[in-house]
């Protein structure tokens, strides 16, 4: 009966030991991406402080480009993307073209066609940075929902 009971208790306290390893590595996974994140966040603030609309995107995306299958990267590259269009003071016409984010059929489109236009047809990171030009460009969150009239800023940055 003792030796049944220490080999449960053994059991268990492996159990617990690879639930602490696991907590461990998703702690430190998380706190790597938030790092990338706010170094992006920077970065793209920097940059498009002193460039335009449209070198903020391309800049975006060679970086996500170089990232291949990185998620980490792939989220930095978006953070830079964001802040570097909200940093940008030329605009020219960024915008112009750029389907509604509830225009999904139109929105569809122009991604794909935009990303054939910079020879990455078909590419998850060309399509997800371009989403994130159609939602600055429009001021809609990510559920499609328009927020210009709820002073969504950053660094300042007015309506387009």
């Amino acid at each position: 009966m003792a030796r049944s009971i220490h080999a449960v208790l053994l059991v268990l306290g492996c159990i617990m030991a690879l639930l602490l390893i696991a907590f461990g590595c998703t702690m430190a996974f998380g706190w790597h991406m938030a790092s990338k994140g706010v170094d992006a966040l920077e970065e793209g603030s920097s940059y498009g402080s002193s460039h335009s609309a449209f070198e903020c995107e391309t800049a975006a995306l060679d970086r996500a480009v170089d990232c291949g299958s990185s998620a980490t990267c792939q989220f930095a590259s978006m953070a830079f993307h964001g802040a570097c269009l909200e940093a940008t003071q030329d605009t020219g016409r960024f915008c112009r073209d750029v389907p509604k984010p509830q225009r999904s059929v139109a929105l569809a489109d122009w991604v794909e066609s935009s990303c054939r236009t910079v020879e990455l047809p078909g590419d998850e990171s060309c399509e997800v940075l371009l989403q994130v030009s159609a939602a600055w460009c429009h001021q809609v969150d990510l559920e499609g929902r328009t927020v210009s009239g709820l002073n969504y800023t950053y660094n300042g940055a007015g309506p387009r």
